[in-house]
């Protein structure tokens, strides 16, 4: 059996930041940047060989969990 990951998608809050940390600390590639209207959130694709990235940046985003020390921290709105 062959099984291949097509991409990994995150719910990011500060979208420019995480392009920064993946593209040029990590060497990604933007390959694409679109705002979904069915999604209601922009949407960045960013590639480095055989691997895909999705940034998602919802209109409405969820309540975020801070995680310290490997335990669930407090909700973040």
């Amino acid at each position: 059996m062959n099984i291949k990951l097509d991409h990994i998608s995150i719910i990011v809050k500060d979208v420019e930041e995480n392009i920064r940390f993946y593209r040029d600390i990590l060497g990604f590639d933007v390959k694409m940047d679109f705002y979904d209207e069915g999604e209601k959130a922009r949407i960045i694709f960013l590639n480095m060989g055989n691997s895909m990235l999705e940034l998602i940046v919802p209109d409405d985003p969820p309540i975020y969990m801070e995680i310290k020390d490997g335990k669930k921290g407090k909700r973040k709105e």
